[in-house]
């Protein structure tokens, strides 16, 4: 009877407390409910051909608000959107709305957007029930070390919206390059999920952050949705990279003590030449599991985090498991324990899990997760393609609390794995999901490699003079390399570098005037003084003999190059040697040179790979082959009776990046390409289409003309050159090639290519030839006799432009350039079609030079060059 009474009172007190919140909080009238809204955001990349392309990223946003009228005839409603907001579209049930730009403006906590603009419509007459829909674009904010996607959920507040609660669900669509870092609603971190997205068409598959946020009873909601994320590739350093799990914020426990299992998970070095090559920088992430979890703002909080006594770091080789074939650490081959390190607070994973004292979010607790970097004393050379393991741990930490190393989305299929500290065997099975650990391996270059890479070029010769001997003096054409490394800059408005290991031979293999372990200054002042001066003086032992002192003393630049290129003569005077000792006028003309990829547009066989090499092979400047035919079209849904079809390769861009196969035991270079001919496959790819290996048509030829307004409409003008272009820099940034700061924005970079067929273009008004270099929006990037401005040939039929068979732009906007038939120049004399050439009038490579690393079989003069990019 008791408890009867007892569960009486209860329901009758539950009832007098919902009649009084009902009553306390009437219905305003007139009114439009709207219980819940629903946002669906797409972040994608500005241009769809470059993947990853640095503050490229925008947001395309759609809104559904279900709304039901209560009394309103007419009623008006502001929305705010991002700045430079486009293709806006707004519908009441489908049926587009008319909206104006607002004079009021809406507040935000982003320091870059403090005020954005709003848009207004009105309804009327106002429907019992409807559907409101939006749709607008916009950037992101680029942040230092991160980039903010921002929604302004609590715009509802002040307006003619009401509900007991309101719910606003989003999804958010990531490229798999991105992955989120954390969710704020305004300041305060909040809580979201994070899946894969399987519909994304990317050579990775793409991301889904969710989330359900509630309004405070009978509110609507009051603060904006941001969203932080974080380029997997952001380091241009790294190549290798699984950021942490900022949804879940799982972590394993890894201490450093005797008997206790650590953590370890895989890396593979790609087994090609593009990438870089030791590690010398660990990033990695940890938290301390219960650690102030009542506390959401760690960067506002006067609390001193807690710190490992040293970190140590393993490095293992692997052997299969002899029992079902998986990897397994073996023996250890690199160990680094260090107390110096950087800590830093990356991040609060919220969880709804407990109450927090200090925030409105009640059944929230947070959970800090700190970010590690390591530089390595020594760096670890690791073996392409061979797999090795990480195993990360810490010393003891104050507090007493555990440090434990934070799990990544990231999945390699390649599991972690649990060790025994104290053997080399390990203590468990495979950890019992597929758990990554989130790491990040970067490269430091070695002192020697601080400095720039240059190569000799054609037009860099040896001139020996015998004075007082009855004997010819000689000249010979050299090829040869040195490293420029910048030092402060002169009082005298000379920048200064240091040249070492200047190193040259004649082309005809004589010793005896060849030159090794030359080092000296070589001092540029191209602001102060118009024109330009330089000076270069260097110690080089030539022919074996003791080291000769050449200078150049103050000379002009040429005025037909800029800075990188050097063109300049060192000499000695023979005041300082003896009667019958040579003297040496070494004219030096260099460039910066890369690592580079190309094709050739014939085949051969190569010596030194003892192989056939095909003309539809992507080879790369070291003498390997990066991608054979097959491998760059096998992704494509070839028909069977041409399985073994061999397209050739017109023009290329890449490698760009590189990603792993599901197991982790490959790793694939991402290549944009045109082939010769037609691939035979149900994706129809042309002859003039951007390819890329993942078996993609990334652009019809259509739509990579169709911008110009071609007359007649054109139907496949082809592709013959490919390349990605770079905003010309300002003087002092095309100075400056030792600073990453003066590499162009990629948000500037555009592509460019040329045709096959020339057509005219109603839109210019110009014809448009196979010599001239396009751009993907519609406008001539160089026309061809431009290109050759600087060049004289003998033998050009149309206004000085021939043919361009590829190119490539560097940096500072210079064109490096391939034409499709060879051509006599009056000054530089036979120039051949697989020559490399730069648009200052020079040479930059002979043909042969191009595949001497492959020690070609067959005596051709020319192999051509189809296309050339790069390697990044």
């Amino acid at each position: 009877m008791r408890k009867k009474v007892f569960y009486s009172v209860i329901v009758m007190a539950l009832l007098c407390f919902c009649l009084l919140r009902t009553f306390g909080n009437p219905i305003p009238l007139p009114t439009l409910i709207m219980p819940e809204e629903w946002i669906s955001v797409s972040i994608n990349e500005r241009d769809d051909i470059l993947p990853g392309n640095d503050n490229s990223l925008e947001a395309s946003v759609d809104g559904l608000y279900p709304m039901r009228n209560l009394k309103y005839e007419k009623v008006r409603i502001l929305d705010p959107v991002p700045p430079r907001s486009y293709d806006i579209r707004i519908t009441l049930d489908g049926n587009p709305l008319k909206w104006t730009w607002s004079d009021m403006f809406y507040g935000t906590v982003l320091p870059e957007w403090p005020r954005i603009p709003q848009l207004e419509w009105t309804i009327a007459p106002v429907p019992e029930k409807f559907d409101l829909t939006a749709h607008y674009k916009h950037g992101l904010v680029y942040r230092e070390n991160e980039i903010v996607f921002f929604y302004p959920m609590g715009c509802w507040d002040g307006q003619p919206i009401y509900s007991p609660s309101m719910t606003a669900h989003i999804k958010t669509r990531l490229p798999g390059r991105y992955l989120p870092k954390g969710v704020f609603l305004d300041h305060d971190p909040a809580p979201f999920t994070l899946s894969l997205d399987p519909d994304v068409y990317s050579p990775v598959p793409g991301w889904v952050v969710g989330g359900d946020y509630q309004s405070k009873p009978f509110r609507a909601l009051e603060r904006d949705y941001i969203l932080t994320i974080m380029d997997r590739w952001g380091d241009p350093a790294a190549w290798f990279s699984q950021p942490p799990d900022m949804a879940t914020g799982f972590a394993l426990p890894s201490m450093d003590t005797i008997n206790t299992p650590v953590p370890a998970d895989d890396f593979i070095l790609p087994a090609s030449s593009f990438v870089k090559e030791n590690v010398g920088n660990v990033r990695f992430w940890g938290t301390y599991p219960g650690w102030r979890t009542n506390i959401a703002h760690m960067n506002n909080a006067d609390i001193k985090p807690p710190c490992p006594k040293y970190i140590r770091i393993r490095i293992y080789d692997s052997i299969p498991d002899t029992s079902d074939n998986t990897p397994r650490p073996d023996s250890l081959v690199y160990e680094y324990r260090t107390e110096t390190y950087n800590q830093k607070f990356f991040g609060s994973v919220v969880k709804e899990t407990t109450e927090s004292d200090d925030t409105a979010d009640a059944g929230w607790s947070y959970h800090h997760v700190f970010s590690y970097d390591i530089s390595l004393p020594r760096p670890f050379i690791p073996v392409p393609g061979q797999r090795y393991w990480i195993s990360i741990s810490s010393g003891p930490v104050d507090e007493n609390v555990i440090w434990s190393w934070v799990i990544s989305p990231v999945n390699d299929f390649i599991p972690g794995i649990y060790m025994s500290n104290d053997s080399l065997t390990d203590n468990a099975a495979v950890m019992p999901r597929h758990l990554n650990l989130s790491f990040v391996l970067s490269t430091t270059p070695d002192v020697v490699n601080n400095g720039v890479s240059y190569r000799l070029v054609d037009g860099s010769t040896i001139t020996v003079d015998y004075p007082n001997m009855e004997r010819p003096t000689i000249r010979l054409p050299i090829d040869g390399s040195f490293l420029l490394t910048q030092t402060l800059s002169s009082a005298s408005g000379y920048r200064t570098f240091t040249v070492t290991n200047l190193s040259f031979m004649p082309k005809n293999g004589d010793e005896h005037t060849s030159g090794k372990n030359g080092k000296g200054k070589y001092l540029l002042d191209n602001t102060t003084v118009d024109p330009a001066r330089q000076q270069m003086s260097v110690s080089i032992n030539i022919g074996g003999n003791l080291p000769v002192r050449l200078d150049s003393g103050s000379v002009g630049v040429p005025e037909d190059i800029d800075f990188p290129w050097i063109d300049i003569t060192v000499k000695n005077n023979g005041t300082s040697i003896g009667s019958v000792s040579p003297q040496y006028a070494v004219h030096l003309v260099a460039v910066p040179m890369p690592g580079f990829s190309f094709s050739t547009d014939y085949p051969f066989t190569s010596g030194s790979l003892g192989n056939h090499v095909s003309d539809g092979d992507l080879l790369s400047s070291k003498g390997t082959i990066l991608l054979t035919n097959s491998e760059l079209i096998s992704a494509f849904n070839l028909y069977p009776t041409f399985a073994e079809q061999k397209v050739g390769l017109d023009a290329v861009i890449g490698p760009i990046n590189h990603f792993s196969s599901e197991d982790g035991s490959m790793v694939t270079p991402y290549v944009l390409f045109s082939s010769k001919t037609d691939i035979l496959a149900k994706e129809n790819p042309g002859h003039g289409d951007i390819l890329n290996n993942f078996g993609r048509v990334v652009r019809r030829n259509i739509d990579l003309i169709s911008p110009f307004g071609p007359m007649p409409v054109a139907q496949d003008t082809g592709l013959d050159a490919l390349a990605v272009s770079r905003s010309p820099v300002t003087d002092e940034g095309s100075a400056d090639i030792l600073s990453e700061a003066a590499e162009i924005p990629p948000e500037k970079r555009i592509i460019v290519f040329s045709i096959k067929e020339g057509f005219f273009s109603e839109k210019l008004g110009v014809y448009i030839g196979p010599g001239d270099i396009l751009t993907t929006d519609g406008r001539i990037y160089k026309t061809g006799k431009d290109l050759l401005r600087n060049f004289n040939p003998l033998s050009v039929s149309i206004e000085g432009s021939i043919d361009i068979d590829a190119v490539y732009i560097l940096s500072n906007g210079e064109i490096w350039f391939s034409t499709a038939s060879g051509f006599r120049d009056a000054k530089l004399g036979y120039v051949g079609f697989g020559d490399l050439l730069s648009e200052n009038g020079r040479i930059i490579l002979r043909n042969r030079d191009i595949v001497a690393p492959f020690n070609p079989i067959e005596d051709l003069a020319d192999f051509g060059l189809d296309g050339i990019s790069v390697l990044q």
